[in-house]
C-alpha cells in the first residue's frame, strides 16, 4: 500500500461558505483515518476597479469596486487510496474552487 502526501487548495469569494466547506472536508478525512495539517488561511487577494459613472457630462465622477478572493490550504499526510477516492467524491458549494495536488509516495 503506497502512501501519498496531498495538498488541497480551496478558493472562494465568500469567507463563510469557504470555512463550511473546509470543515466538512476535514471531518470527512478524519473519519477515514487521515492526518490533516490545517486549514491554513492564506493572504487575501484584493482587486480594485475604478469605473466612470458617466462618459459625457460628469467625467470626474467615478465608482470604485473591490473583489476579494479568500484561500485555505490543507495538507493530508500519508493518505491512503480510500482517502484519495473520497476526495474525488467531494461535493462543493457553488462559488468554491478546489485544487488537489498529489506528491510522490512517502518512503
Amino acid at each position: 500500500m503506497s502512501l501519498h502526501n496531498i495538498k488541497v487548495k480551496f478558493k472562494a469569494f465568500h469567507n463563510g461558505v469557504l470555512d463550511k466547506v473546509v470543515t466538512n472536508v476535514v471531518n470527512r478525512i478524519v473519519e477515514f483515518g487521515g492526518t490533516v495539517c490545517g486549514p491554513i488561511p492564506m493572504p487575501k487577494k484584493i482587486e480594485r476597479f475604478t469605473v466612470n459613472r458617466s462618459p459625457h457630462v460628469d467625467r470626474k465622477s467615478m465608482d470604485q469596486f473591490m473583489k476579494v478572493k479568500h484561500c485555505r490550504v490543507l495538507y493530508i499526510m500519508s493518505a491512503t487510496p480510500s482517502i484519495i477516492e473520497e476526495l474525488s467524491k467531494i461535493e462543493l458549494s457553488s462559488g468554491v474552487g478546489i485544487e488537489i495536488s498529489i506528491t510522490k509516495p512517502v518512503v
